[in-house]
C-alpha cells in the first residue's frame, strides 16, 4: 500500500508513509519462511495502515496528534536518529534488520515517551492486524489461529438478538433549552440507577449521554466496531504518559453494556474503613445495606450462571492445587446461555442476558416518563445564585453532522459520567472546590499469561466465572490484589502481550488459542489526578507507586505459580519485551522475577490496564479533601450531586460496577424526598 491509496487525512504523505513504514515493520512480510502461516502477512497486506491512519486522523485530542506527528518526524530524521538509537538513517531508509534493530531499541528506550509512542503505534497496528475485517467480514489470520470471529451472523442470530428496546431517545434537531427536575449526565451504572429511582418516584427526568444507543440487533460482536461505538474513545484512552491503557463504556449504559458482569457488593472491610477515615456513618449502615439489596434484586446478580470456561478451570485447578482461595463469580445475568457466545459480550450482548442498566434501570426510567438523550455532551454545568440550575450541553446528529446546543434548566443536576469526565465537566465549570479531579483510583491491572499443550480457547464461555482473594491483604489493612481471568480476543493480545521482533510476536499470537492468562488487580493506596487540557478534555495523571507496585509484584509472582501448577509449559508476565519462565527448567520463580525486574515495571515497561476508574470526585466530610458530602450533593454547589465512580472515598478493591449502582440508589432515594414534585 503506498500513501496515494491513503483517503485524506490529518496526516501529511510523508507522515502516512512514515506510519505505513512503521506499519509494515512491526507486522513484516516474511516470504522465507512458510513454517507460519501469519509470515506471510505484512500489516500492508491486510490494509491496516489506511485504517490505522483513518482512526489517528479522528482523534478528538488534538494534543495527541501533535505528539504524534513530532514521533514521527523524530523518526524520520536521521539526526535525531542519532541520539535515539545510535543509528543515523531516516527510519524509511533502513533495511529490514536495521528497523527490527531500532523498534527493539524503541521498546526498550531509556525514555518513558519512545517506549509509550512505539507501544501505542504497535497495539494499534495489532489490533487493525488481528481484528479487521475484509469484505467477508472476515480477517485473514484467523483461520491459521484458531479464532472463530463473532459467533452471530445475519443468518444466524436467535430471535431474541432481534428484539428491540422500547427506549426512543428523544431527537434533538435544533438549539433549544429543556425544562425537568432532575437531569442527569450520563446513563451508566450511576446515572441509569439515579434515572430510574427519581423517574418511580415521580421525578421529570432529563438524562444526556454522550455515546450513541445500541441494543440487542445492534450488537454484531464485531471487535472494532463494538470499540468505535460502546467504548469512551473507542477504546483508546490511556494515562498522559501512556503507561496505563483505559477502558470505560461509552454508550447508552456506559459501562453496564460492556462489562465483565462481575457484580461484587462493597466489601464489608472497605465500608467500615470509608465510614472511619471520614469521621460518619454511611456505608456500613442498614440504609447501605438496603441499597445494596436493591441493586441485586433489580441486576440479576447470583452465582446460577458461572459455569467455568476453560481458562476459569485452568485457574481453578491452579489454585486448588496450591490450596489457594476460590470462589465462583457473582454475576448480574438472566437466562445466560453460559456457551461459546458469552465470551463476547464485552461487546454488546445480544441476547439481553447482562443485565445493564440499558436493560433495566433506563427502561424502567423511560417507561415512567424520563427523557433520554443520546449524542449529547455535557459542557459545563450552570448555576444560579450558587445553586445548580441546569446544563448546557452539545447535542450532535450522526446523521447530517450537525451540532446544536442544548440547555436543560433542573432543580437538581446530577452528575454521572465516570470517573474521568465527571471532573472534567466540573473543571471546565469551575466547580468543586479544591479536590475535584484528585485521588484518583485506577485498580491498576495487568497480567501473566501460560501456555498449554491443551487448546483453551480463552476467547470462549462466561466472561468471568470464578476469582480469588489469596493476595488481597498483603499489608494487614486490606491492600493486595485479587486474581481473576477474562476473555483473549485478537486486539487485546495483540496490545497486551510483548514485541521483541516480527517475527517471534507472529510466532507468539499464533499460539494465542493455547494460552491462559491470569489477571492481576490491584487495590491502590496512592492515587492520581484528572487535569484538563486546552481543549477543556481530561488528562489522566497516573503512575502506579512504589507500594502499590510491591503488591503487584507479590501477586504477579503468585500468578506465576499458580500457572506453573496448573500445567503451563510457558510463562510470561507483559513487559515489553517479555521474559519466559519454563517451569522444570531449573529456574526459580523469583529468579524469573528478578529477570522481570530488570525488563521493568515503570511506564511502558510493563503493560498495566483499568477496567475501574474510581475517587476523582470523591465522598467526604472535608471540603478541602473531597468533593461531595454524605448525601454526594457537592460541598460548594447545592443541586449539583456526584453519583458515579468518581464519589468512592478509595479504591473498593474489587469490581466497582455494585457499589457505584448502590451509592447511586442511595443518593437518588434521599433526592427524591428533597425534590418537589
Amino acid at each position: 500500500m503506498t500513501p496515494s491509496n491513503v483517503a485524506r487525512s490529518t496526516f501529511s504523505p510523508k507522515e502516512q508513509a512514515t506510519l505505513t513504514a512503521l506499519a509494515d515493520a512491526i507486522y513484516p512480510r516474511l516470504e522465507e519462511d512458510p513454517s507460519n502461516p501469519l509470515y506471510p502477512l505484512s500489516a500492508s497486506d491486510l490494509d491496516v495502515p489506511r485504517q490505522l491512519i483513518e482512526t489517528l486522523s479522528n482523534l478528538e485530542n488534538q494534543d495527541e496528534i501533535k505528539q504524534l506527528k513530532l514521533f514521527l518526524r523524530l523518526v524520520e530524521s536521521p539526526v535525531a536518529n542519532v541520539t535515539l538509537a545510535a543509528m543515523p538513517k531516516a527510519f524509511s531508509r533502513m533495511s529490514f534488520k536495521e528497523q527490527q534493530q531500532y523498534l527493539f531499541k524503541l521498546a526498550t528506550h531509556r525514555l518513558s515517551q519512545m517506549r509509550a509512542a512505539f507501544r501505542s503505534i504497535k497495539a494499534l497496528t495489532g489490533a487493525y492486524y488481528f481484528a479487521g475485517l475484509d469484505q467477508q467480514g472476515k480477517n485473514p489470520t484467523w483461520e491459521a489461529m484458531g479464532y472463530p470471529g463473532p459467533p452471530y451472523n445475519k443468518e444466524n442470530r436467535p430471535e431474541q438478538a432481534n428484539k428491540t428496546r422500547p427506549i426512543k431517545p428523544l431527537k434533538i434537531d435544533r438549539h433549544q433549552t429543556l425544562s425537568c427536575d432532575a437531569v442527569i449526565i450520563g446513563s451508566g451504572a450511576g446515572g441509569g440507577v439515579v434515572a430510574g429511582v427519581l423517574a418511580a418516584a415521580g421525578k421529570d427526568v432529563i438524562v444526556l449521554e454522550k455515546g450513541g444507543y445500541y441494543q440487542e440487533a445492534d450488537f454484531n460482536q464485531n471487535e472494532l466496531e463494538a470499540f468505535e461505538k460502546l467504548y469512551l474513545d473507542r477504546g483508546l484512552t490511556t494515562s498522559a504518559d501512556k503507561g496505563i491503557s483505559l477502558l470505560a463504556g461509552g454508550c447508552l449504559g456506559g459501562g453496564t453494556v460492556v462489562n465483565w458482569t462481575t457484580s461484587f457488593p462493597t466489601p464489608e472491610r472497605v465500608r467500615q474503613e470509608w465510614d472511619d477515615e471520614e469521621g460518619w456513618e454511611v456505608f456500613y449502615t442498614p440504609q447501605y445495606e438496603r441499597s445494596t439489596q436493591a441493586i441485586l434484586k433489580r441486576m440479576g446478580v447470583s452465582r446460577d450462571y458461572n459455569r467455568l470456561a476453560k481458562r476459569d478451570q485452568i485457574m481453578w485447578r491452579g489454585l486448588e492445587a496450591l490450596g489457594w482461595h476460590r470462589d465462583t463469580m457473582p454475576r448480574n445475568v438472566r437466562n445466560c446461555t453460559q456457551a461459546e457466545d458469552c465470551g463476547f459480550c464485552s461487546f454488546g450482548c445480544p441476547l439481553g442476558a447482562k443485565q445493564s442498566t440499558l436493560v433495566t434501570y433506563l427502561e424502567d426510567a423511560y417507561q415512567n416518563g424520563a427523557r433520554i438523550i443520546v449524542n449529547c455532551a455535557a459542557d459545563r454545568v450552570l448555576t444560579e445564585r450558587g445553586r445548580a440550575s441546569g446544563v448546557a450541553a452539545t447535542a450532535y446528529d450522526p446523521a447530517s453532522g450537525e451540532r446544536y446546543q442544548l440547555t436543560v434548566r433542573a432543580k437538581a443536576v446530577i452528575l454521572a459520567a465516570g470517573a474521568i469526565n465527571t471532573p472534567a465537566v466540573l473543571l471546565r465549570s469551575g466547580l468543586g472546590g479544591p479536590a475535584v479531579g484528585k485521588y484518583l483510583r485506577l485498580h491498576p491491572a495487568t497480567a501473566v499469561s501460560g501456555l498449554f499443550d491443551e487448546r483453551i480457547d480463552s476467547w470462549n464461555g462466561v466472561m468471568q466465572g470464578a476469582y480469588s482473594s489469596q493476595f488481597s491483604d498483603l499489608d494487614g489493612k486490606g491492600y493486595g490484589a485479587i486474581l481473576e481471568t477474562g476473555p483473549i480476543h485478537m486486539s487485546v493480545g495483540a496490545s497486551g502481550l510483548g514485541w521483541e521482533d516480527g517475527r517471534s510476536f507472529k510466532d507468539l499470537m499464533l499460539k494465542v488459542k493455547q494460552t491462559a492468562s491470569i489477571v492481576v488487580i490491584t487495590r491502590d493506596k496512592d492515587s492520581g489526578s484528572i487535569t484538563i487540557n486546552r481543549q477543556g478534555l481530561p488528562v489522566i495523571n497516573y503512575n502506579v507507586s512504589k507500594h502499590d507496585l510491591r503488591h503487584a509484584r507479590a501477586t504477579v509472582a503468585g500468578a506465576v505459580r499458580l500457572l506453573e501448577a496448573a500445567g503451563a509449559s510457558e510463562i510470561r508476565t507483559l513487559n515489553t519485551v517479555p521474559p519466559v519462565y519454563r517451569p522444570g527448567s531449573g529456574e526459580t520463580i523469583e529468579s524469573f522475577m528478578q529477570r522481570v525486574d530488570r525488563q521493568g515495571w515503570g511506564p511502558n515497561q510493563m503493560a498495566f490496564f483499568s477496567y475501574h476508574q474510581m475517587g476523582s470526585a470523591r465522598m467526604g466530610s472535608n471540603p478541602q479533601t473531597s468533593v461531595v458530602n454524605e448525601y454526594n450533593e457537592c460541598h460548594t454547589t447545592p443541586g449539583l450531586y456526584v453519583t458515579d465512580g468518581s464519589a468512592f472515598p478509595g479504591a473498593s478493591g474489587v469490581n466497582p460496577m455494585i457499589t457505584i449502582e448502590t451509592i447511586a440508589h442511595r443518593a437518588a432515594t434521599y433526592l427524591a424526598n428533597r425534590l418537589e414534585v
